[in-house]
């Protein structure tokens, strides 16, 4: 017990209490103690201690969730990569499988340029060889031969050269087979798997000359090298598959087939010209005028005829009359073939009158000098040529009727083929493979 503590409770509780001391000028005073007043903490201080717990539990969940979306993303990441590696991977066995198929079309359309190789350099060895052995021997029975047993020997020989030329053979052989394999190796390469390839782009990526590329290219195509290959028409261009080849036959019948319709229509608008041109006064002007002039030198040359005695001359005059009057005719007939006639109006029958003027004046001389009669012959002799040219023109007239006849003749080939009444012209017996 405390020493100045007594029995009384009640007293001693306020024994411990400081007496009241009365507050300073600046010295607030003490609190009256308010006896309802709780004991313990007050509200402010568990608001307070709620709002620290509130904080405390949102950093605590705002660390959790950054935890969970840096786990989140390194998951997203991995697999990323792992489905990025996936299609990288299909890509990739898409392009080898694609590539393997590639390679195998091409195989298909070409022989191996291995084998042939090799049995190229295999026939080159054993060609060499034989051609060394049975040329020797050849050589040694001929230099040892004498002329009293040629016969004697004669069959020994004849076998030797026989062998001897086989084993030539045989080592060219082996060479052409060598050379054949480089050059299906460079087709294979250039062509890669299109259907077509132009024989000017094989020359120029081989370093050939398009002679050469077209020879090799033929060479190849008659040994089976490229089982499918065709030549078009112009050999221009290598087919490597049956069905380009199809398809080339089938283009080139469809340009036949448009030319042989525009010759149709041609002919067609020839033919209306024609009976227009048949009617009265329906010769343009020109026409009648180059049909006025022709017939007028015509009558001249007609009337030098009359004056000329000579009959071999008077002869070729006559033909001549008879040529000239058959163009005449054909250009009232067909006045198109005018523009071909020029030199006719210009030249030949201007020079032919002359000609036979002069002729007519030297043949009334009355002296025949060694002039005159040169002149004469000369003159004589051009006649001739000059009938040949009149010849030719009339020809050439009929050019365009000609062409018409052939394309009529064309074009009832193709239709009696197509109806199957005759072979098709567009095919080929070997199947279009270039020799």
């Amino acid at each position: 017990m405390a020493a100045n503590s007594t029995n009384d409770p009640y007293t001693d509780h306020y024994a411990k209490v400081p007496p009241y001391q009365s507050p300073t000028p600046n010295q607030a005073p003490n609190p009256t103690p308010n006896p309802g007043a709780p004991i313990g903490p007050s509200q402010q201080d568990f608001d307070r201690l709620c709002k620290d717990i509130g904080n405390g539990v949102s950093q605590v969940s705002e660390a959790l969730a950054k935890g969970l979306a840096g786990a989140g993303n390194a998951l997203g990441g991995v697999i990323g990569q792992a489905v990025e590696g996936y299609r990288v991977n299909q890509q990739e066995a898409q392009m080898r499988a694609e590539m393997a198929r590639q390679e195998e079309i091409i195989n298909a359309r070409f022989g191996k340029p291995s084998s042939l190789r090799t049995s190229g350099v295999v026939g080159c060895v054993f060609g060499g060889f034989l051609t060394l052995g049975f040329g020797s021997g050849l050589i040694d029975e001929l230099l040892t031969i004498g002329a009293g047993s040629l016969a004697s020997n004669l069959v020994g020989i004849v076998i030797l050269a026989i062998l001897f030329g086989l084993s030539v053979k045989g080592l060219i052989g082996g060479i052409s087979r060598i050379k054949a394999a480089k050059s299906l190796e460079e087709v294979k390469r250039i062509a890669g798997a299109r259907q077509a390839v132009p024989l000017s782009e094989i020359a120029h990526m081989s370093g050939m000359k398009p002679e050469q590329a077209l020879a090799d290219v033929q060479h190849l195509l008659r040994t089976g090298q490229i089982p499918q290959g065709h030549l078009d028409e112009e050999n221009t261009t290598l087919m490597l598959t049956d069905e380009a080849y199809r398809n080339y036959l089938r283009f080139r019948e469809s340009e036949r087939a448009k030319a042989l319709e525009e010759e149709s229509r041609r002919r067609a608008q020839s033919a209306l010209n024609h009976t227009v041109g048949k009617e009265p006064g329906a010769l343009s002007p020109q026409a009648q005028e180059f049909l006025k002039a022709g017939r007028s030198y015509v009558d001249q040359i007609r009337q030098l005829d009359v004056d000329i005695a000579d009959e071999a001359v008077s002869a070729k005059i006559v033909q001549i009359e008879d040529v000239v009057e058959r163009i005449l005719a054909r250009a009232e007939e067909e006045p198109a073939v005018i523009d071909q006639l020029g030199r006719l109006m210009d030249y030949y029958l201007p020079t032919t009158v002359k000609l036979l003027a002069a002729y007519d004046a030297l043949e009334e001389q009355d002296v025949a000098g060694a002039n005159i009669e040169s002149s004469r012959k000369e003159i004589e002799s051009t006649l001739d040529i000059l009938l040949q040219a009149y010849s030719k023109l009339l020809d050439a007239t009929f050019a365009d009727l000609s062409m018409d006849v052939s394309s009529e003749i064309s074009v009832l080939n193709v239709i009696l083929a197509q109806e199957g009444l005759t072979e098709d012209p567009f095919s080929a017996t070997d199947g279009g493979k270039a020799e």
